[in-house]
């Protein structure tokens, strides 16, 4: 099976607060965009759960990687035969682009598909949010007015110069605001 996952873009985005834990509530709206990676999953050649990643590199082991996060999620929540999953990167990493997070969705997507698990957009979209605050979006791949109470990336990507790299939660430092939206330092 071969699925694209498509990126996103955030049409404004609306740092509401910080919260104690370091993340932010953010508001946004969210619009799917033709620019996709590759993913194919096929069942395994052998016994254990592969991911092969091709392309733009991205910054983490294939175990740490969403793709593998949200198989071993649904794995928890369905019997799984093990596959071999490979990821052709195109959508840059770190952007705020949802690349990762579509990643993941789309796994999850693909998955049900292939092995006729019947699980619901709405069950999948469940499942999803536990490995990033925007991939149940990619789940439903609409646009999305969305009021997050995000625990991963988040970020406008309308405000990264071009050729240049930001970590999307170095983008939620108060140092990135614009003056009006900066809130004073707590303790």
């Amino acid at each position: 099976m071969i699925l694209f996952p498509n990126a996103k873009i955030n049409l404004g985005l609306d740092i509401l607060r910080r919260r104690p834990d370091g993340y932010h509530d953010i508001e946004t709206v969210m619009i799917p965009v033709p620019w996709c990676d590759v993913l194919e999953i096929v069942p395994a050649k052998g016994s254990e759960t592969t991911l092969t990643v091709s392309g733009r590199r991205v910054d983490c082991p294939p175990e740490k990687n969403l793709v593998m996060k949200a198989y071993r999620a649904l794995a928890e929540t369905v019997e799984l035969p093990p596959v071999d999953i490979f990821l052709r990167k195109i959508i840059p990493d770190g952007a705020g682009l949802g690349g990762g997070s579509a990643d993941a969705a789309f796994t999850l997507r693909g998955l049900n598909e292939l092995f006729a698990l019947g699980l619901s957009d709405s069950r999948l979209a469940e499942i999803a949010a536990g490995r990033g605050a925007d991939c149940p979006f990619f789940i439903y791949k609409r646009p999305h007015h969305s009021h997050c109470q995000t625990s991963d990336k988040c970020a406008d990507s309308r405000s990264l110069p071009p050729h240049h790299s930001v970590h999307t939660t170095d983008t939620h430092s108060r140092d990135h605001l614009p003056p009006h939206k900066r809130m004073a330092r707590t303790a």
